[in-house]
């Protein structure tokens, strides 16, 4: 089977976050967001566009990548051109894709029916255990 190579920086682009600490703050404005959650609110945005939060604090395994091309700060800073724009990827022909979406559809179903399984028994535990820690409903008689 063969594969087509392509570099990253042919199908996205990186950019890196902009600094906060000069925007006004207001509690009930714009929410930012960073890999670890909300950061805090402000009163305009910084950013307009649809956008993936990617972290640079270990997340991944890449980190290792961006460190041997990183602008040496605390954290790894990577550096696109020249760096991780010219990471080789695999984009797969249309029918490994399929076969791939076909053969993984079973797990990502089993996957949804127990997250929502699991909803359901917490929320049945949820709504029991109060009544019976009140001893509202007793189960010493049930065999």
């Amino acid at each position: 089977m063969k594969f087509n190579y392509y570099l990253l920086k042919d199908f996205v682009h990186i950019k890196y976050g902009k600094n906060q600490k000069n925007v006004a703050f207001n509690k009930d404005s714009y929410p930012i967001y960073g890999t670890g959650g909300l950061i805090r609110h402000v009163t305009k945005f910084l950013y307009d566009k649809t956008s993936v939060l990617i972290g640079r604090k270990g997340t991944i395994d890449r980190v290792k990548y961006a460190q041997k091309t990183s602008k040496r700060s605390t954290m790894p800073y990577a550096i696109w051109d020249g760096g991780l724009g010219d990471f080789k990827i695999i984009i797969p022909s249309q029918k490994i894709l399929n076969d791939f979406n076909i053969s993984l559809l079973p797990c990502i179903k089993k996957i949804q029916n127990s997250y929502f399984e699991n909803l359901c028994l917490s929320q049945f535990r949820d709504a029991l255990l109060p009544k019976l820690m009140s001893g509202e409903v007793d189960v010493s008689r049930v065999k």
